[in-house]
Formats: C-alpha cells, sequence, structure tokens
C-alpha cells in the first residue's frame, strides 16, 4: 500500500492553511479600518497554526518525495527550480516572523526602547507581508503545491 496518496492530501490541506492564511492576512490588510487591531497582533494570534501548517507542508513533501523515489535529489531542472523555490519561502517565513514580527512582539512586551515608532514596525511587517504573499502566489501559479 502507498502512503504517499494519503501523505499528498495531507500535504495539500496543511499548504492551503499556510498559503490562505498569509494570503488572507495580505488582502485583509487593504480594507482593514483604522479602529481595529493591527494586522501584525492579529496575525500573531494565529501564527502557531501557520507555523505548524508549513513545518507539516514540508515535511510531508519531503517523505513523500522520499517514499516516490529513495532519495531527496531532485529528478530535473524544474524540480530543482521548483526546491528553491520552496526553500526561499521558508526563508521568507522566517524574515517574517523574526524580522518583522518579533520586533513588534518586543515592543509590546516593552522590551524596545521608548524613541521605538510602532507604526514603522508594522509598515515593515506589512511590506514584508505582502512580498511574501506575492512571492507565494508567484509559487503556486508556477509550481502548484510545493
Amino acid at each position: 500500500m502507498s502512503y504517499t496518496i494519503y501523505l499528498d492530501q495531507f500535504h495539500n490541506i496543511v499548504w492551503n492553511i499556510y498559503f490562505g492564511g498569509i494570503l488572507t492576512f495580505s488582502i485583509y490588510s487593504f480594507f482593514k479600518s483604522k479602529e481595529s487591531p493591527s494586522i501584525s497582533l492579529q496575525f500573531k494570534n494565529v501564527g502557531v497554526v501557520l507555523g505548524l501548517s508549513l513545518g507539516f507542508a514540508i515535511l510531508s513533501k519531503l517523505l513523500s518525495h522520499w517514499l516516490d523515489v529513495g532519495h531527496y535529489y531532485p529528478r530535473s531542472t524544474m524540480e530543482t527550480i521548483a526546491f528553491a523555490a520552496a526553500f526561499l519561502l521558508w526563508l521568507s517565513n522566517m524574515i517574517l516572523e523574526i524580522w518583522t514580527l518579533d520586533p513588534i512582539r518586543k515592543y509590546h512586551k516593552g522590551l524596545l526602547p521608548e524613541t521605538t515608532n510602532p507604526e514603522d514596525l508594522e509598515k515593515r511587517f506589512l511590506r514584508h507581508l505582502w512580498l511574501h504573499s506575492i512571492f507565494l502566489l508567484t509559487t503556486q501559479l508556477s509550481f502548484g503545491f510545493i
């Protein structure tokens, strides 16, 4: 019995959770009112779900690839490009979490200087969220589910 079918289905589910969550926040940021809480604070509330879904998407895809071919080496140039794009998406997600969202967390805990401007932190977070969303969408349209 081949488990790759189940792994691929699981991958599709967790990838759609991650992909849909990121795109939803990105689109919502254009339509939210000034009175509603900042996108970064709302994003923090679902960050664990998005992080776990990305981790499970990566793990299930790697495991499925291993079970299909018995190694992790790409079989074609297009697969090599897709692996590189997946790696860059993972790096972009790390930048989103560590360099843009973490300073906002630190600011709200009072760990940053009083002179820190929270609007600048929010703008930096939104800018990378939009870039990450464009990269996700481009990758999705180019390669399907990575």
